[in-house]
């Protein structure tokens, strides 16, 4: 399991990267999830359960709490960033449409998804 801060003797109080995905019934939510596991695949940050956030599970809210969030949503309409939001939790949001995607007519490649999770890398690399 992943913790929300190092807790190792070295006194590093980095906070870690965790990473949601709204993972919506579009194809831009299918590239937000796809996106979201490659950056977890790469180690850049730990993908982390949007849905536990949701269901008030203690483990999921405490962890967002303290970590360095990252939402990918798939559209404007930012459920993600919205469900952060009534939780009182802070996240940087990332929306897929924003990348040059057009909800409905976005195709979920491999080449998509690596450009989109190297954009994000660029943006947050000093995060």
């Amino acid at each position: 399991m992943r913790m929300a801060q190092c807790s190792c003797s070295c006194g590093n109080d980095q906070k870690i990267r965790l990473i949601y995905s709204c993972s919506g019934a579009a194809d831009v939510g299918k590239i937000a999830d796809l996106v979201a596991r490659r950056l977890d695949d790469d180690e850049w940050g730990g993908m982390s359960c949007l849905s536990g956030i949701g269901a008030d599970l203690s483990g999921f809210i405490e962890s967002a709490k303290v970590a360095d969030n990252i939402m990918i949503d798939g559209c404007p309409v930012g459920c993600g960033r919205r469900l952060f939001s009534q939780k009182g939790l802070p996240c940087s949001e990332v929306v897929i449409t924003d990348h040059g995607l057009v909800k409905g007519s976005a195709p979920a490649t491999v080449e998509v998804v690596e450009r989109v999770a190297g954009e994000i890398k660029a943006k947050f690399s000093g995060k």
